[in-house]
């Protein structure tokens, strides 16, 4: 085993000097900070492109900041290398600012007399490691990280797309305006770039659960989450695999509060130290993105089929054959129909002939009709 020396800058409200725990709290002016080349770990990209002009890398344990301060915790161990001495060191300087955060808005509560106080974090950032000898000399190990990964180079592979009806599909997309659809995908896209862009792999998990949230949550107004799962169900004709792979998502965020720990206590805890940490975010019931995108292609079929029709009141008997588009551009398929008609039933018939002229289409293609409040508007599904 060899022995580790590792620095870390550290910003806090109150920062006591001197011991706490195995770390130590010290000062190092900026002149010590520069004559010892204190910076930030990087990291670099190691793998050949084989001849690949264009490739992303993944390095999400690279600090995205830079701290500057004139205290540093400094912590020792032994370790079988660098990475380990660094996985430990983050382990343990972590939980150190955690707990002088907690300990920061106790004293200032004391201090002020005042219950409700803003928590303040510690931060800190690694900025140095060094091998010590026998004589507690310290020496720069050179430690660097690298990474290994090419995600899909030089893409892309082709120019056009492999169906014919793709592009058609392209323009669908593009046009439809729905709020669902919209914060839907931002989601599931998020999620799928975390890994690249340094998300966590909670909140990669997180991102991938809350985009089917939010379709089944526009579907059914049902308190209880199983029967805004069934609505959703016979709505977009979810199959049996994907409603117990939802239903299992939703059984681990309530038995346990994050969907991302799915297990009640921490395994990664448990394991040896090591860099990158690995995470405990066993993530239940939607194992890949496959999942949530079929659910947010079928709610896209299904919002394409639907009308939002706004009723009002005219006064030309001639006004019972036509719509106005209501604003294309904030939201697809939403019309206004200007009508004499009193009568609730008479008033269906003609909204479902007008529209199925309007649409070019036979009165059967309207498969179902439902008023809102007192009448004045009525959404319809056609096939």
């Amino acid at each position: 085993m060899l022995k580790f020396r590792v620095y870390a800058l550290v910003l806090g409200e109150v920062l006591p000097e001197g011991n706490i725990s195995d770390c130590k709290i010290s000062k190092l002016t900026f002149a010590e900070q520069e004559e010892r080349n204190f910076a930030p770990i990087q990291g670099v990209f190691s793998v050949q492109t084989l001849g690949n002009q264009t490739y992303a890398t993944a390095l999400p344990y690279v600090d995205p900041v830079c701290i500057k301060s004139e205290h540093v915790v400094v912590y020792d161990l032994e370790e079988e290398d660098a990475k380990g001495a660094l996985g430990g060191a983050i382990r343990n300087i972590d939980r150190l600012c955690r707990i002088l955060s907690i300990v920061y808005l106790q004293d200032i509560q004391q201090h002020s007399g005042r219950e409700h106080v803003a928590f303040q974090p510690y931060v800190y950032q690694i900025n140095k490691i060094y091998l010590i000898d026998g004589n507690s000399n310290e020496t720069d190990p050179n430690f660097k990280l690298e990474s290994g990964f090419v995600y899909l180079p030089d893409r892309p592979s082709m120019n056009d797309w492999n169906h014919t009806d793709t592009s058609d599909f392209l323009d669908q997309m593009l046009a439809i305006k729905d709020e669902t659809l919209e914060r839907a995908l931002k989601y599931l896209y998020r999620s799928s770039v975390g890994n690249f862009i340094l998300d966590s792999p909670e909140k990669v998990a997180l991102d991938h659960v809350k985009s089917v949230e939010v379709i089944l949550g526009a579907l059914s107004n049902k308190k209880k989450f199983k029967e805004r799962l069934a609505e959703a169900k016979q709505i977009l004709e979810l199959t049996d695999d994907e409603e117990k792979a939802i239903t299992d998502l939703w059984t681990v965020r309530s038995e346990y509060g994050d969907i991302a720990h799915a297990s009640k206590f921490d395994q990664a805890e448990r394991y040896p130290n090591q860099f990158p940490l690995p995470s405990n975010s066993a993530t239940h019931g939607l194992p890949a993105n496959s999942f949530a995108a079929n659910i947010l292609l079928k709610y896209l079929r299904y919002r394409q089929r639907l009308f939002f029709i706004d009723i009002e009141t005219a006064d030309d008997m001639h006004a019972d054959c036509s719509f106005a588009s209501i604003n294309p551009h904030a939201e697809t398929n939403h019309l206004c129909y200007y009508t004499t008609e009193r009568n609730k039933q008479q008033l269906k018939q003609k909204i479902k002939l007008a529209l199925a002229t309007h649409l070019s289409i036979d009165k059967a293609d309207i498969l179902s009709m439902v008023f809102g409040q007192q009448c004045r508007s009525i959404k319809i599904s056609v096939k």
